[in-house]
């Protein structure tokens, strides 16, 4: 009898041992993903798809990039059904990238409400999310380049009120954009229409919604998102060039056409090697585009090389303006406050470069609450 309990029980623990590390596997793969939705209206439906967030819960650990001025990105997950809208890459740049001469902060993942509490501004806001955005003060040094902005600042949203409560409190911002064809509702600001992929979901009502986009006064138009990211557009960029051709050049003349996003990762074939190559098969397919359009994330204290970046960029689209249409450090509230009052006059003077916005209008993130603009929102809206 005792002999087969002891049977028993070794069978047990043998069956118990991998189910055990599978769900000891499993726990860990699910600690980096996280994810929200874009929700549209299709004729007359509601319509929503998941947005995918990926970064790590501590700080990034060194990796090569491909060049000495851009950071390498971790690698990314494996590839999914494309997702909207973004992933957060953070990457950590060679002993040769020069660091931001800000402190050094507790990595935070710039993660929506599920991230770490945000500090909220004293002052409580006094407009609703409906009210229009208030008339810009003509003496704001911010502009917005050669595209006609009343200020080259702008914002990117996935909820529309808490937009429009932001817009409200930023007498410095001009544009905003959420990776859809519809803004939702935005008020005050130039929307900016967006072709998430070439999927039916997103190209099925593009042209509806981009005309009416234009009627309303949009003064440029977005390609693709990430296309270089296996878990967003993932296109190739021959793919990319054919269907840029093919939905974007129509507008040609009648807004700016911006050219795919792409990430700031150096892992070979993304960032802005994809858009190197996006460049030279455009040489051959014939697109239209006016500017190029970039993603950056990194540690605060890599802040230095969002400027490489954006460098790297403009050499690449062949000296054409830059868009920098997402952009988020990982760092203290503190830190990140910091860093923007010395990033923000950068991005103003800089001359190729056209429009910026951060990552983004979300609570927990520039915003704490339905109401409250955090502690670096507030630098972003006022600086």
């Amino acid at each position: 009898m005792i002999a087969n309990k002891l049977t028993i029980l070794t069978a047990t623990a043998a069956l118990l041992e991998p189910a055990l590390a599978l769900g000891h596997r499993h726990a860990h793969q699910h600690v980096q993903k996280r994810g929200d939705w874009i929700t549209a209206t299709i004729d007359g439906q509601v319509v929503s798809w998941e947005n995918n967030y990926f970064g790590g819960a501590a700080a990034p650990a060194a990796t090569q990039p491909a060049a000495a001025s851009q950071p390498e990105a971790p690698a990314a997950p494996a590839p999914a059904a494309p997702q909207a809208t973004t992933i957060i890459k953070v990457a950590k740049p060679s002993q040769a990238a020069k660091p931001a001469s800000k402190p050094a902060a507790e990595y935070k993942e710039p993660q929506k409400a599920a991230a770490a509490s945000t500090k909220a501004v004293v002052k409580e806001q006094a407009v609703k999310a409906t009210t229009p955005k208030k008339t810009k003060s003509s003496s704001s040094s911010s502009s917005g380049g050669s595209v006609g902005f009343s200020h080259k600042r702008g914002v990117c949203y996935n909820d529309v009120d808490l937009a429009n409560t932001f817009a409200s409190e930023c007498e410095n911002c001009g544009w905003g954009y959420n990776w859809d064809s519809d803004s939702g509702g935005l008020k005050g600001l130039n929307f900016i229409p967006t072709l998430w992929n070439d999927q039916p979901l997103h190209t099925d009502r593009f042209a509806a919604n981009c005309e009416k986009a234009l009627n309303n006064g949009a003064k440029a138009i977005f390609s693709f998102n990430e296309p270089d990211n296996a878990g967003q557009a993932n296109m190739s960029p021959a793919a990319a060039a054919k269907a840029h051709v093919k939905w974007m050049n129509p507008y040609a003349g009648k807004a700016l056409i911006g050219a795919p996003s792409i990430s700031n990762s150096g892992n070979a074939g993304e960032g802005v090697e994809w858009l190197t190559s996006f460049v030279s098969e455009c040489e051959s397919e014939g697109c239209h585009y006016d500017f190029c359009n970039v993603h950056w994330y990194s540690g605060v204290e890599y802040g230095e090389t969002l400027f490489d970046h954006l460098e790297a960029s403009h050499k690449a689209c062949g000296g054409k303006p830059i868009w920098l249409t997402e952009f988020a450090p990982a760092g203290s509230d503190e830190a990140i406050a910091e860093w923007l009052k010395d990033a923000i006059p950068r991005l103003e003077d800089l001359s190729y470069l056209d429009a910026y916005s951060y990552f983004k209008v979300e609570s927990g993130m520039l915003m704490t609450s339905a109401s409250q603009l955090s502690s670096y929102g507030s630098v972003y809206a006022s600086a």
